[in-house]
C-alpha cells in the first residue's frame, strides 16, 4: 500500500467560498484505498474520478487530504491533478489547479534478477527495451549482446520518469570497460554511446544511477544499428 502525499487546499480569496468540490482524477493502475483529512467537514463525494465535498472555507482558510492508494501493477508511471471548484464566483480560476503530480511504480522489473554480468539478459539488437526499473540503492541493469565486426551502435537510455538519472558502460567478453557515459543522451540525464565494434564477439550493457544513489526511476534501454552511406567521389575537371 502507497500513501499519496497530501493534496493542500487553501482559499486566498476575500470572500466566503461556498459549495466547493475538490476533484483528484487518478490513474487506472492505482485503486484508493482510504483518505483522511483534517477538516471534519470534508466528504468523499465519488470514488471515480475521486472527489470530495465541502460546504464553506473562509478567507485564509486552508485544509488537507491524504490519500492511501494500492496497486497491482510492478511496473507503471502516470500522473494526477487535482483540481478545486466552488459556487463562488472566482476572478482568477487559473490557480483552482494543481502542479501536475507523477505517479510512479518501480518494483524490480520482468528481466531481474540481472545485477551481475553473469546474469546478464540477452539484448537483442537492435532493440527497445520499455519501462526497465531502477528500483533499489546500487541497483544493476546487465544485459549481453553478440555483434560481427564493423557494426556501428548507437546505444542509449531514453524516456526517463521523473527524478531518473543512468550511467551507462559498455564492457567486452573478460568484463573489461570499453567505454561509459553519464548525462550525454538527448534527456538532461540520460546517457549514450556511439560505438563501432573491432571484432566480432560478446559484448555487456549495464545501466545503473551514478554513484549507486537512491530514488527509484523507470527508463527506456535502447540499442540502434546506426547506418552510415558512403557516396562515390566525384572529380570534375
Amino acid at each position: 500500500m502507497l500513501t499519496l502525499n497530501h493534496a493542500d487546499y487553501h482559499n486566498q480569496g476575500q470572500g466566503l467560498a461556498t459549495g466547493i468540490t475538490i476533484t483528484l482524477p487518478l490513474p487506472d493502475f492505482v485503486q484508493q484505498t482510504g483518505w483522511a483529512a483534517g477538516d471534519p467537514g470534508i466528504t468523499l463525494a465519488d470514488a471515480q474520478p475521486l472527489s470530495f465535498t465541502l460546504s464553506s472555507l473562509g478567507p485564509a482558510e486552508f485544509g488537507m487530504i491524504e490519500v492511501r492508494i494500492k496497486t497491482v501493477d510492478a511496473i507503471a508511471r502516470g500522473s494526477a491533478v487535482a483540481a478545486i471548484d466552488t459556487k463562488w464566483v472566482d476572478s482568477n480560476p487559473v490557480d483552482n489547479s494543481s502542479e501536475r503530480v507523477s505517479l510512479l511504480v518501480a518494483a524490480a522489473d520482468a528481466y531481474e534478477p540481472n545485477d551481475l554480468l553473469s546474469s546478464a539478459r540477452p539484448l537483442l539488437t537492435p532493440a527497445r527495451i520499455s519501462d526497465l526499473s531502477y528500483h533499489q540503492a546500487g541497483d544493476q541493469d546487465w544485459f549481453v549482446f553478440y555483434t560481427p565486426a564493423g557494426v556501428h551502435y548507437h546505444i542509449y537510455t531514453d524516456q526517463l520518469s521523473a527524478d531518473g538519472n543512468t550511467l551507462l558502460a559498455l564492457y567486452d567478453s573478460d568484463g573489461t570497460e570499453i567505454l561509459r557515459n553519464d548525462n550525454g543522451g538527448e534527456g538532461a540525464q540520460s546517457s549514450s554511446i556511439n560505438w563501432q565494434s573491432a571484432k566480432p564477439g560478446i559484448y555487456y550493457v549495464m545501466v545503473t544511477r551514478p554513484e549507486g544513489g537512491s530514488g527509484p526511476f523507470l527508463y527506456d534501454l535502447v540499442a540502434d544499428h546506426e547506418a552510415y552511406l558512403f557516396l562515390p567521389a566525384i572529380r570534375l575537371e
